[in-house]
């Protein structure tokens, strides 16, 4: 699976915020997403700069796996807030360089429009791989809106400053603690919801997300 090239990782923070900037404005609009067959999970985990990166992709309906990679690469930046693609998102192009199942969707541990400058990692990998992409996060960046109901798929709508909805509060399971969801590159916030919740099991973490983060731990050294 390739993604655009070439895009600069070695910058400065103000470079890299003026790279998302620029790359904001030439997003296409949401398409029709159409039948998804396939699922796409990445997850990224970390000792110091030294980084492993997990590819799963599961079938849908089923979430059965059918490919997976992993690599071992070396952060090009050091994090910060609101710049995570620059550091963790080498590390997933080449993952997912290394997968031969193409998905039609990639859910990402991240945010999505619900970004300072509306490419969260979900987004600014999206767009590189020209495949339509959801952001999943525990917490906000930015925007606000109210906890939704208690149910399995109960949600409310979150707002920029100028009111405009980028993210959805959404209970995957009754009960449990809620996540955001954020569209990424070429998708609605209402077909990112449906993904997500095509996407629970037993679990509050979403399977293609639990299986990625579970393949990057057994290669990850203990500490």
């Amino acid at each position: 699976m390739r993604h655009r090239e070439p895009h600069p990782w070695h910058v400065t923070a103000e470079q890299a915020e003026a790279i998302q900037r620029a790359l904001r404005r030439s997003l296409p609009a949401p398409r029709p997403l159409g039948v998804v067959r396939r699922v796409a999970g990445a997850a990224v985990r970390g000792r110091g700069d030294s980084l492993w990166a997990a590819v799963v992709v599961l079938t849908l309906p089923g979430l059965a796996l059918v490919d997976s990679a992993v690599v071992r690469a070396e952060a090009p930046f050091t994090y910060r807030p609101g710049l995570m693609a620059f550091r963790v998102g080498p590390a997933l192009l080449e993952a997912f360089e290394r997968i031969k199942i193409r998905p039609e969707v990639v859910l990402f541990a991240g945010h999505g429009a619900a970004h300072p400058r509306g490419l969260g990692l979900a987004t600014h990998l999206g767009a590189l791989l020209e495949t339509p992409s959801v952001g999943c996060a525990d917490r906000l960046l930015v925007g606000s809106g109210a906890l939704p109901g208690p149910e399995r798929g109960d949600r409310t709508p979150v707002f920029d400053e100028e009111g405009r909805p980028i993210a959805a509060w959404v209970r995957t399971r009754p009960g449990a603690r809620p996540i955001v969801v954020s569209p990424g590159f070429a998708i609605t916030l209402e077909e990112a919801i449906g993904v997500v919740l095509a996407c629970v099991t037993a679990y509050r973490l979403l399977e293609p997300l639990r299986e990625a983060r579970r393949l990057a731990g057994e290669v990850t050294p203990a500490r």
